[in-house]
C-alpha cells in the first residue's frame, strides 16, 4: 500500500491497506500497534480519496484499541489517531465530540 501512496494511486493503496490490516488483524489482535498502525494508514486514505465516514471508523478502531493499555508507543499512537480524527471531523464540518 505504501508504493501505492506514494505514487498517488490511492484506490490500489486502499485495497492493499485494507488486506495489510485484516491479515495483521487476524494474526495480532485488535490492539497490537502494527494493527494500529494499519488502521492509521487506511484511515489517512480513506480521507484522501474523500471517504470521511470510513476514515472515521478506522481512526475510532485505532483509538479504541489504544485506550485500554499505556505505554510510549501506544501514547503516541493514541495521539497520531486523535489528531487524525480530528483532522477528519473537520473534513466532515463536524465538531470533536466529548
Amino acid at each position: 500500500g505504501n508504493t501505492y501512496l506514494a505514487v498517488g494511486a490511492l484506490d490500489s493503496a486502499r485495497v492493499q491497506l485494507e488486506r495489510a490490516y485484516a491479515l495483521h488483524r487476524a494474526a495480532y489482535g485488535a490492539g497490537h500497534p502494527r494493527v494500529v498502525e494499519d488502521a492509521l494508514k487506511l484511515g489517512a486514505t480513506l480521507t484522501q480519496r474523500g471517504d470521511e465516514a470510513g476514515a472515521s471508523r478506522r481512526i475510532e478502531e485505532a483509538i479504541a484499541a489504544l485506550r485500554p493499555d499505556r505505554g510510549a508507543r501506544r501514547d503516541e499512537l493514541l495521539v497520531r489517531a486523535l489528531m487524525q480524527l480530528g483532522h477528519v471531523r473537520l473534513k466532515q464540518d463536524r465538531r470533536p465530540e466529548g
